[in-house]
Formats: structure tokens, sequence, C-alpha cells
């Protein structure tokens, strides 16, 4: 899971959550909105595990919204092992660190 935060063209912040399956490269979810909370993320958990099931591992970097009871909650509910990248490390995340690049030059970056 990653995050990618762009503006308007008013200059209005907005934040993109995306899931990405690191095994197969689909795309689990892209979730937007001016402002992502810990809760927002829990919501998109709940989504995907109903639609696909539950994944034993998911990898994080260490922003705030992935440091949440929320999340916290959910993993330690549905038995799910959460590793954090290291601080200044985009390789531990690469996967969603290479589709968040792809993600903002050919979907953000066009508008």
């Amino acid at each position: 899971m990653g995050f990618v935060s762009d503006q308007l063209y008013n200059g209005k912040m907005f934040q993109t959550l995306t899931v990405l399956d690191t095994f197969s490269w689909e795309k689990l979810a892209i979730y937007v909105d001016k402002s992502i909370k810990g809760e927002q993320v829990y919501e998109e958990l709940e989504e995907i595990k109903a639609a696909r099931g539950l994944q034993n591992r998911i990898n994080v970097d260490n922003r705030p919204e992935f440091i949440s009871l929320a999340l916290d909650a959910w993993v330690y509910f549905n038995e799910v092992k959460i590793d954090y990248s290291r601080p200044g490390t985009p390789t531990d995340n690469s996967h969603i660190e290479s589709f968040n690049g792809s993600f903002r030059v050919e979907c953000l970056n066009m508008n």
C-alpha cells in the first residue's frame, strides 16, 4: 500500500491510497479523497477482504495513516502481518513505489 499526493487545478490538495498485489501486480484499490486517515485505510482493506479474501502480509511505509490504531486493530483481528519499510528506503516497498510512479505519470500528470 502507498500514497500519492497531488493538487487540483485550483491548488487544493488530494491524496490517493493505492493498494497493489505485489505477486500479480494487480491493482486492488485506488481510493481518492482530500485527506485520508487510518479509518479510511481500514475501510478499504475491509472492502478488499470482502471481494478478494485476505493476504497474510501487507507491505507499507511509515506514513501516519499506516501507523494508526484503526490499522493496528484490523491487522490484529485479521491475523495479517504488516511489514513497515525502513525510513528513507523506498526499495523496501519497491512494487508500490514503481506503481505509484507510473500512476502519477499516466494519470495525474496528464491533467
